[in-house]
């Protein structure tokens, strides 16, 4: 069992390290991308931790700075966003490295079922034994379809799996693309996603049809990630630069567009994601990435699907522990201040996952993803 240090563990990520390739000989461990994966684990779950606080009174100075975290942090859902683009930026490149090499498609798909399938439906099972959500639900989630329960009648009662049903509904389309069509086509095919799928939601939205949730509403952060991986394959630094600068710009600009209201903000995150994966590729001494080279975001990387999966639980669980010890209100009960309650919460969680994210990663997915040396 391999103990030691790990990169791009993700709840899409890839069982082996991602370098860039293709014109890039010299094909650096892009150590950075680790730290942003970090960032969006941490937005997921500080959004969660917020949403789930419960209600306060206070009105004091003292409770003013977390008024003002809790707003500031009210949109951390983003960090799947920037999720879905690096899945399209590594699922992309990978099959674009093995593309015609033999076993293509069996090697790919084990690999992502040694990765992700035994700890899904572990968490698959402590939901339905534990927690007592409907087992239609449950039945629905078996086959990656949560993110469109409500298409069946069936509400989405736990919400990171409907991400998970997008992104296997991505696998199981994209080797066959790359399989067969070009990468200036499939580029081409990325880039007219990415334009239309903004102006698909604002439609669907103004029409009382848009769903956060459906796989066809969320593809254009994939799409863009997957333009990168052609870009850096491809083409040279000078002009990868020339597209990172597009796609951050692109970003700027809708986002302070008039309308849409935050179904922009999803395209705006994904443009600045894949505009930022593009510098880290081409750029990677810029100092304002070293950041991202830190060890507490790369290590939140690291055991980043695990959290993703788990994090819900343990918010759920800390109040239903704290309702049993103390048989009281967490805020107003057990704690009059409600700072102190959420940054206790926002502490136990963050601490406990990470404990049950490192037990994971070393003594159940890491013997699991020893298997992928078969299919390489």
């Amino acid at each position: 069992m391999d103990n030691g240090p790990k990169t791009f563990r993700d709840v899409q990520g890839l069982p082996e390290p991602i370098k860039c390739s293709g014109p890039f000989s010299e094909s650096r461990h892009v150590l950075e991308l680790d730290g942003l994966r970090g960032i969006a684990i941490i937005l997921v779950i500080i959004h969660h931790i917020g949403h789930s606080f419960p209600s306060f009174d206070a009105t004091g100075a003292a409770d003013h700075f977390l008024r003002v975290w809790l707003i500031v942090t009210r949109r951390g859902w983003l960090g799947v966003d920037i999720f879905f683009v690096l899945s399209g930026f590594l699922i992309t490149g990978i099959l674009l490295d093995s593309k015609g090499g033999p076993h293509f498609y069996r090697n790919f798909y084990m690999k992502r079922i040694l990765r992700i399938f035994p700890l899904y439906y572990l968490t698959l099972l402590v939901m339905l034994v534990f927690y007592h959500w409907p087992w239609r639900f449950f039945a629905i989630s078996l086959i990656y379809l949560s993110n469109v329960s409500v298409l069946f009648g069936v509400p989405l009662v736990m919400g990171p799996l409907w991400s998970l049903s997008v992104e296997e509904h991505f696998y199981l389309v994209l080797p066959w693309l790359i399989r067969f069509v070009q990468p200036r086509t499939l580029f081409a095919v990325a880039a007219v996603v990415c334009a239309a799928e903004p102006i698909f939601r604002l439609y669907a939205f103004d029409t009382g049809y848009f769903n956060p949730y459906f796989t066809w509403f969320r593809l254009d952060g994939l799409a863009c990630g997957a333009m990168v991986a052609i870009l850096i394959r491809n083409h040279p630094h000078t002009q990868v630069k020339v597209w990172a600068a597009g796609f951050c710009s692109l970003a700027a600009i809708v986002f302070f567009i008039p309308f849409g209201g935050g179904s922009r903000l999803y395209s705006c995150t994904s443009l600045l994601t894949a505009g930022t994966i593009a510098c880290l590729a081409t750029m990677p001494s810029i100092s304002l990435f070293s950041v991202l080279r830190s060890a507490p975001l790369r290590f939140m990387g690291d055991i980043s699907y695990c959290l993703y999966l788990i994090h819900t639980f343990v918010i759920l669980g800390f109040y239903r522990f704290t309702d049993t010890v103390f048989n009281r209100p967490y805020v107003g009960g057990v704690f009059h201040s409600a700072s102190l309650a959420y940054w206790l919460h926002f502490a136990a969680v963050f601490f406990v996952c990470s404990v049950i994210g490192v037990l994971s990663r070393n003594y159940f997915e890491g013997p699991i993803r020893a298997y992928r040396v078969h299919f390489e």
